[in-house]
C-alpha cells in the first residue's frame, strides 16, 4: 500500500510542474534616451522616465510606449534595426519634440496588439508589418500617416479595429481573424484576403480605395459589406465559397475586369469609369460602362449601359430586365432580355429571346432569336431563321434564311430583297402600303428566282 502512494503523490507532483513549467509574463517597455537602436536594451525602461532598465528588447507579450519622457529634443530617431522586431501593442501617445521611427535593416515589424501614432511624428519605417493578435479587441490609429510596405493580418482567432483612415503604401493582405474598417476610408495599392481561412470582414460605410486590385476567396470568409463604396482600379476578383455580397464597386483605370469564378457575387452597383469585362455568374442590380464593355457568361442584370462606341457586348446565357446601348452594341448566344436600345449598330446574334428591341442604325438579327416587339430606323438584315412578333421596318430590310412574323410593317419610299428560294412567313399580318411619291419596293435577291412571302 505504501508504494501506491507514493507512485500517486509523484503523478500528481509531475501533472503539477507541467502544467506551470512555461508561464508568460507581460510587461510594459517605456522608451528613454532619444535617438537610439530598437535592439538597444539601453533605451527600454520598465516606467516612464525611469533608470531601471529591461534587460532584453520587448517581445510579442510586451506593450512598448514612447511618451513625454521618451525624447529630449527635436530630430530624434527610434531605428528598428531587428529583423524582425516584435511588441505587444506600440504606443505613441504623449510623445514630444516630433520623433522619427525609422528603418535600420529590419525586414517586418510585428505588432501582436494595437498600434496608436501621433501627428506630430514621423513614419518612415518601410518594412513589413504583420498584425499578429490571437486576441480580438485590437485597434489601428494612424494619425494621417502611411505604413509604406505590405502589411499582414495573420493571428488566429484575432480581432483589429480602424480607429481612423487606413493608409497603405502597398498591399493589405487579410489571411485570418476580424478586420472591421469601422465606417473609416482605406488606402491601398491591393487588398488581398484570397486564402480559405476562418475571416469576418466587416466594411460598414467605408470607401475603400485599392489603386490595383481587390480580391477575395468567398470560402471561409464572412463579409459583411454594409454600404460601403469599394474603387479598385484594375480588377475585382472573387473565387469560391458562399454568396458574395456587394454594395458598390466603381473601376477606375482605363481597362478593368471584374471576375467571379466558381462563386455567385451580388452588386447593387457595378460602374467603370472608362472601358471593361464582367464575367462570371453574378447579380448585378445596375451596371454601366462609361466606356465601352463586355459582359459574360451567366449574369442576372435589372440594369446595364453602354455610354460609348466600341466593342460593347453581352455574351452567354444572362437575364436581363434593361439593356442599353447608346451607340454600337453585340447580342450574342441565349440571352433573354426585355428590353433593349441600341443607338447605333445591332448586331443580335444566335438564339437569344428579346421582348422589346429598338435598333437605331444598321441591324443584323442572325439566328434563330425569338424578339417581340421590335422597331427599325436604319438597314436590317434578317438571317437563318429568327421569330419575330412585330416588326416595324422604317428602313430598307433584307431577309434571307426562312423567317417567321407575327406582324410586319413596311414603309413607303423603302425597298425589300428577299431571299431567293426561301420563304418568310407572316402569322397574323403584313402592312404595305406605298404611294406614288414613296412606292415600296419588293424584290427577289435573284432576278428570275422566286422569293415566297406565305400567309398563314
Amino acid at each position: 500500500m505504501k508504494s501506491n502512494a507514493k507512485f500517486i503523490i509523484l503523478f500528481i507532483v509531475n501533472i503539477t510542474t507541467l502544467w506551470f513549467a512555461t508561464p508568460i509574463y507581460s510587461s510594459d517597455y517605456y522608451w528613454i534616451g532619444g535617438s537610439g537602436n530598437w535592439s538597444d536594451i539601453n533605451h527600454w525602461a520598465q516606467s516612464s522616465g525611469g533608470t531601471v532598465l529591461h534587460n532584453t528588447p520587448p517581445t510579442a507579450a510586451d506593450d512598448v510606449f514612447f511618451d513625454i519622457n521618451s525624447f529630449t529634443d527635436t530630430g530624434q530617431i527610434v531605428s528598428v534595426n531587428a529583423e524582425n522586431a516584435v511588441c505587444r501593442s506600440l504606443d505613441w501617445s504623449g510623445a514630444a519634440y516630433n520623433p522619427t521611427l525609422a528603418n535600420a535593416n529590419s525586414e517586418n515589424l510585428r505588432i501582436f496588439g494595437s498600434i496608436t501614432l501621433i501627428e506630430d511624428m514621423s513614419f518612415e519605417y518601410n518594412g513589413t508589418i504583420t498584425f499578429e493578435s490571437p486576441e480580438t479587441g485590437n485597434t489601428i490609429y494612424q494619425a494621417g500617416h502611411s505604413f509604406l510596405n505590405n502589411i499582414y493580418f495573420e493571428g488566429i482567432g484575432g480581432g483589429w479595429t480602424l480607429s481612423d483612415t487606413l493608409r497603405v503604401g502597398s498591399n493589405i493582405y487579410f489571411n485570418y481573424g476580424s478586420f472591421n474598417t469601422n465606417n473609416k476610408t482605406v488606402f491601398c495599392s491591393s487588398f488581398y484576403s484570397s486564402n480559405p481561412n476562418e475571416r469576418t470582414l466587416i466594411l460598414g460605410s467605408s470607401h475603400i480605395f485599392a489603386s490595383s486590385s481587390w480580391v477575395l476567396n468567398g470560402s471561409g470568409l464572412d463579409f459583411q459589406s454594409g454600404t460601403s463604396v469599394i474603387n479598385a482600379g484594375s480588377a475585382v476578383t472573387n473565387f469560391q465559397g458562399s454568396t458574395l455580397t456587394y454594395n458598390v464597386v466603381n473601376l477606375t483605370n482605363m481597362t478593368a475586369n471584374v471576375q467571379n469564378n466558381s462563386a455567385y457575387v451580388y452588386y447593387d452597383t457595378i460602374f467603370f469609369t472608362t472601358s471593361g469585362n464582367v464575367s462570371g455568374d453574378c447579380y448585378i442590380n445596375y451596371l454601366e460602362f462609361s466606356g465601352f464593355g463586355t459582359v459574360n457568361d451567366s449574369d442576372t442584370i435589372k440594369y446595364v449601359i453602354f455610354q460609348e462606341a466600341g466593342a460593347n457586348k453581352i455574351t452567354g446565357s444572362h437575364i436581363i430586365d434593361t439593356a442599353i446601348f447608346n451607340f454600337n452594341g453585340t447580342i450574342s448566344g441565349q440571352n433573354r432580355i426585355n428590353y433593349c436600345y441600341l443607338g447605333y449598330t445591332t448586331n443580335v446574334l444566335s438564339n437569344n429571346t428579346i421582348d422589346y428591341l429598338f435598333a437605331g442604325d444598321t441591324a443584323k438579327i442572325y439566328g434563330t432569336n425569338q424578339i417581340g416587339h421590335s422597331f427599325y430606323r436604319k438597314m436590317v438584315y434578317f438571317s437563318e431563321s429568327n421569330s419575330i412578333e412585330y416588326a416595324y421596318l422604317n428602313c430598307d430590310g433584307n431577309f434571307n434564311g426562312e423567317n417567321s412574323f407575327d406582324t410586319l410593317i413596311f414603309t413607303p419610299g423603302f425597298q425589300y430583297i428577299f431571299e431567293f428560294d426561301k420563304t418568310q412567313t407572316i402569322n397574323d399580318s403584313l402592312a404595305i402600303k406605298g404611294t406614288c411619291e414613296k412606292p415600296i419596293w419588293i424584290k427577289s435577291s435573284y432576278n428570275g428566282r422566286r422569293a415566297t412571302i406565305k400567309m398563314t
